[in-house]
C-alpha cells in the first residue's frame, strides 16, 4: 500500500502539490483543531480511504470511541469492529479489554518478529492490524469515569505499534495530560484554531495556514507544510449509502462489539447473543431477554 491519500500539501521547494499520504500501520497520528475546523472530517476521510484500499488478505479492525458524536453513520463499514459514544462506560471498558486480548494474540503470533514483516508477508495466518480511534480525546481524558484507563492508554500509545496497534486521536488542545502522550505520535496535524499552540505541537515555529475548514499544518521530511484534507464524499448522505451497499458485496470476517440500538426482538436478538447459540428456542425455558 502506498498510503491513504488524505489530501494535498504545498511543497514550496519544488512548487508542487503532492498527495498527502498516511501509512496507518506505521505510526500513531493526532489531529488538533478548533470547533468545525475539520477534525472529524479528517477521520471520516481516513476511514473511507482505509476501506477503498482494503485488502481482504490483511485483517484490520478499527475500534472507535466517538466522543464527538459524529461518526455513528460509519459504524457498519466492513473494518469497523466497534463504534461507541461516551454514554456507557461499559462499552469503553469492552473496547480496551478487547484490544488487550487481541494484542496478546498478535504477540503470540508474531513470536518476536516485526509486525509489518509478518503482516506484509505471505504467511497463512497474519496478525490483525488494530486501530483505536478516539474523536475528541480531551473529553475522554477529562471524564472522571475513565481515569482508570489513562495508564493503559499511555502503554498502548507507547508499545502498541510493535504489536500491530495504531492510535488515532483528535483534540482541541493539549489539556488533560495529553502532553505526556504526544511524544508517541509520529504524525501530527494542526487545523485552524491551533495557531497559538503550534510550537507545543510541532516543537518548532510554523506559519499559520489559510483559514479554511480542512486546511492546516504538518511536518513532512522535517519541514512545515500546509495541507488541505479531502472530504470523504461529495455528498455524504447519498454517497455513503452507496459506498456501504458496495462494501456489503465483500466478504470480510470481523468480530464486532455490538450494542443495543433499538428494542430487543425475536428477530434481532441473535445478533447480541454470546457465541455457541444453536439457533433453537427451548419451549421449556421461555426467553424473556438477555
Amino acid at each position: 500500500m502506498n498510503g491513504l491519500a488524505m489530501g494535498i500539501y504545498d511543497d514550496l521547494d519544488n512548487q508542487t502539490q503532492p498527495l498527502l499520504r498516511l501509512h496507518v500501520t506505521q505510526s500513531n497520528l493526532i489531529v488538533f483543531g478548533g470547533h468545525r475546523s475539520g477534525k472529524t472530517t479528517f477521520l471520516k476521510t481516513m476511514i473511507v480511504r482505509l476501506h477503498e484500499e482494503m485488502d481482504t488478505s490483511k485483517p484490520c479492525a478499527v475500534y472507535i470511541l466517538d466522543f464527538g458524536g459524529n461518526l455513528g453513520q460509519y459504524r457498519d463499514l466492513n473494518c469497523i469492529a466497534a463504534c461507541f459514544d461516551n454514554s456507557n462506560e461499559e462499552n469503553v471498558r469492552r473496547v480496551f479489554r478487547t484490544l488487550e486480548n487481541r494484542l496478546e494474540k498478535n504477540t503470540k503470533l508474531l513470536a518476536s518478529r516485526q509486525f509489518l514483516d509478518v503482516y506484509n508477508s505471505d504467511a497463512a495466518e497474519k496478525p490483525v492490524h488494530l486501530m483505536l480511534v478516539i474523536d475528541n480525546v480531551n473529553s475522554f481524558l477529562a471524564d472522571e469515569r475513565y481515569e482508570s484507563y489513562h495508564e493503559l492508554l499511555m502503554k498502548l500509545c507507547r508499545d502498541g505499534l510493535s504489536k500491530g496497534l495504531s492510535i488515532v486521536f483528535t483534540a482541541t488542545d493539549l489539556s488533560g495530560g495529553l502532553t505526556r502522550l504526544l511524544g508517541n505520535f509520529q504524525h501530527r496535524f494542526a487545523l485552524e484554531g491551533s495557531a497559538d499552540k503550534y510550537i507545543d505541537i510541532f516543537g518548532m515555529k510554523v506559519n499559520e495556514p489559510m483559514r479554511n475548514p480542512g486546511r492546516g499544518m504538518t511536518i513532512i521530511d522535517g519541514k512545515p507544510r500546509e495541507f488541505q484534507i479531502f472530504k470523504p464524499f461529495r455528498n455524504e448522505e447519498k454517497d455513503l449509502a452507496a459506498f456501504c451497499e458496495c462494501l456489503r458485496t465483500i466478504s470480510y470476517p470481523l468480530e464486532r462489539l455490538t450494542t443495543f440500538r433499538d428494542d430487543l426482538t425475536e428477530e434481532n436478538f441473535i445478533e447480541y447473543m454470546a457465541k455457541g447459540y444453536d439457533g433453537e428456542l427451548n419451549p421449556d425455558y421461555p426467553l424473556v431477554g438477555l
